[in-house]
């Protein structure tokens, strides 16, 4: 559910897999009805159907219930839906209903007692991990940075289409991604990578006593 304060609060309901095909999303319109009954201004979206009705028929298997388990496993997301196409042809589609969105700068922390943390094999990744924000899947497909990446994506075709994009903490963007890569080859102890974004995070912020601590404590390291 994204949720915007303007004028009228508007509220978009999402429908998405995976759920039958042939059954219209009747909760979803039960929910927009009673919103709509309160003043809400209420959008649907069945991503469901749309996902399906995109697919090829040789791909359409997986709506059966028996593939339930296939869409538990992130890598198999991953191949099938082409990194984060879907997502961006999602809000090329639908953006001109929105007028915010809230992507998560964690890009997809592996929390304690979730179904990831606890049974990590079943989604491809590799184990043993030691950072819920720094783990990859097995084939090395999919990474911290990788997913920084799809976010940063996501987040400019959202300005292309004129729509804001929200944030937990208010900063520069290049200096958030700056941050977050230097610090993420610093643990897996790629030192001269690190270096180097936190390089370009210093010639945006020179004085950030914070940083410049960082610097030399991975110059010793390496």
């Amino acid at each position: 559910m994204l949720l915007v304060k303007g004028e009228k609060m508007k509220i978009t309901l999402l429908n998405c897999p995976m759920w039958a095909t042939r059954e219209p999303p009747i909760r979803v319109a039960q929910v927009a009805g009673v919103l709509r009954s309160k003043g809400f201004d209420t959008h649907c979206f069945d991503i469901n159907n749309y996902l399906y009705k995109n697919r090829s028929d040789e791909n359409k298997n997986l709506w059966a219930w028996e593939q339930v388990v296939f869409w538990g496993r992130q890598e198999n997301i991953k191949e099938y839906f082409n990194e984060n196409k879907e997502q961006l042809d999602f809000i090329t589609e639908t953006g001109k209903y929105f007028e915010r969105v809230y992507p998560s700068r964690s890009y997809c922390a592996i929390e304690q007692f979730s179904m990831l943390h606890e049974h990590p094999e079943k989604f491809g990744i590799k184990t043993p991990f030691n950072h819920h924000l720094y783990w990859e899947t097995v084939d090395g497909k999919n990474t911290y940075p990788v997913r920084l990446n799809r976010c940063k994506r996501f987040e400019q075709k959202c300005h292309e289409l004129g729509v804001r994009v929200d944030v937990g903490v208010q900063t520069n963007v290049d200096m958030a991604e700056f941050f977050n890569l230097g610090l993420y080859y610093e643990y897996i102890k790629d030192y001269e990578k690190a270096k180097y974004y936190l390089n370009k995070y210093l010639q945006l912020d020179p004085n950030n006593e914070y940083i410049n601590k960082k610097m030399e404590e991975i110059k010793e390291k390496s």
